[in-house]
């Protein structure tokens, strides 16, 4: 900021134009609409004039994907979701799988925590969300308990009250809706990089995401908990289990993470809106160190970026080809800033300052910018301007993991993130660990469609047995 004003300046005065100039123009074009039009959503969503959907029970099967998860937060991942499933649906189901099954291991705390709540269990040791996924809707099929909605749920994800189910399912009153994502807050963040990753889904909610929301062009519904149209994914699940990725031919990879990317594209490809609903509010773990955070970013940056350049239908929706395509640019465009612009104006001697004063006035003038754009969030939880210079310095560095990410496509087949994800032998079977004993009784063959007249019986108890 300090050293624009001052390039300002010498143009105002010479007439001369530098390329920092340009590139502060062109991030500030292209956050400043999503700051602004997410201010219109709240606005309107203040006043009723969108959104106002009736809060009316409907019907739901939650998918649940747990791997090597803390008995804790899984026993309060699942427990308050039933809750709020009991508060906001006529009828559902929840069933789960284990991933990294082995050893009939029924005395873990996973699997009987999974087995108090859940209707149906499953256990694999495939390491593949993807599957996992695929597998779980085969088996409500199945069962007959895949309802017209299906919630997407991780394991360390926490309804904020029990309105949350309510609230995520409101927007299916309106026909042309096919994805809804909640709110999403990390929980009660202690360390450092625990704080940034509260604050960057804050901000996003405070942008892009609110601002997609207002287009109906949420590009992705993140995975902890959002909810789709059964009719728009069901058929495709094998698509989204076969997708891969190769430059033009070579080096082709399966792709295993991005699932929620993958969803949210079979639900625009089809013509359907995807909207953020703010009352639905969840929190989830995040990473308590960088070098897990970082690994993260990697996985995310690959997949996000990854998408947006093979979507080539992604045009259709204006905004969220906006947003998606400026952000790969800001990256590339910060990297050449800071990697080879300014050390090639320092080194030759071109600067109009010195070393040192040169890189002291960057970062004062980096921070008061972001905390410019990050003002919504510093209002709100103003402890965090504490962490304004930390959390300027990882953003910054986050732009060039998203550029290593975009040059390294073709590791989309690594997770990254969770031990014994990538490594190990892994074995795809699937074996049914428990079922609620009202759904033991006949599996019906693979239908295309469940229609509102077939009865399905509501689950009610969480008593499972063996099988």
């Amino acid at each position: 900021m300090l050293e624009l004003i001052y390039l300002f300046n010498i143009t105002w005065h010479t007439n001369q134009w530098f390329l920092f100039e340009f590139y502060v123009i062109f991030v500030w074009v292209a956050m400043l609409p999503r700051m602004l039009l997410a201010g219109v959503f709240y606005q309107l969503k203040k006043r009723k004039l969108i959104q106002n959907y009736p809060l009316t029970k409907k019907n739901a099967t939650v998918v649940l994907t747990i791997y090597k998860e803390d008995p804790i937060i899984l026993e309060q991942c699942i427990a308050k979701t039933r809750h709020a499933l009991e508060v906001g649906c006529e009828k559902f189901a929840i069933i789960a799988i284990i991933d990294g099954w082995q050893n009939d291991d029924f005395d873990s705390e996973q699997y009987k925590i999974a087995h108090q709540y859940a209707d149906v269990v499953l256990g694999t040791d495939a390491r593949n969300k993807r599957k996992n996924l695929r597998a779980l809707l085969k088996e409500a099929r199945k069962r007959d308990i895949l309802y017209d909605i299906t919630i997407f749920l991780d394991s360390d994800t926490i309804p904020k009250d029990d309105q949350v189910v309510l609230n995520l399912l409101s927007p299916f009153s309106d026909p042309m809706i096919g994805g809804v994502t909640t709110a999403q807050l990390v929980h009660n963040p202690r360390t450092l990089s625990e704080r940034i990753s509260f604050w960057l889904e804050d901000a996003r909610l405070n942008s892009s995401m609110a601002a997609a929301s207002l287009f109906g062009q949420i590009a992705c519904l993140p995975g902890r908990m959002y909810a789709a149209k059964t009719s728009l994914i069901e058929h495709r699940m094998d698509e989204l289990v076969n997708d891969t990725f190769s430059y033009f031919g070579f080096m082709r990879r399966s792709c295993i993470a991005g699932d929620d990317r993958v969803i949210t594209n079979f639900i625009l490809e089809a013509g359907y809106k995807t909207v953020l609903v703010p009352e639905a509010v969840i929190t989830t773990s995040a990473p308590a160190t960088f070098k897990k955070t970082f690994k993260m970013w990697v996985r995310w940056g690959r997949t996000s970026q990854g998408y947006t350049l093979r979507s080539r239908w992604l045009h259709r929706y204006p905004f969220a080809f906006f947003v998606y395509w400026t952000d790969i640019l800001i990256a590339l465009f910060t990297v050449g800033m800071i990697a080879i612009y300014w050390p090639y104006h320092i080194l030759s001697g071109d600067s109009h300052r010195p070393v040192i004063q040169a890189l002291v006035i960057a970062l004062v003038g980096m921070m008061l910018t972001i905390a410019i754009r990050q003002y919504p969030h510093l209002h709100k939880y103003k402890r965090d301007w504490r962490i304004l210079p930390a959390f300027a310095l990882v953003v910054t560095y986050a732009q060039f993991i998203r550029v290593w990410a975009l040059m390294t496509q073709h590791k989309v087949g690594v997770w990254g993130s969770r031990q014994g994800a990538d490594h190990g032998k892994k074995d795809d079977f699937i074996r049914i660990l428990a079922v609620k004993p009202t759904l033991i009784a006949p599996i019906i063959p693979s239908i295309p469609n469940i229609t509102s007249t077939q009865k399905v019986s509501k689950p009610v108890a969480p008593e499972l047995e063996e099988i």
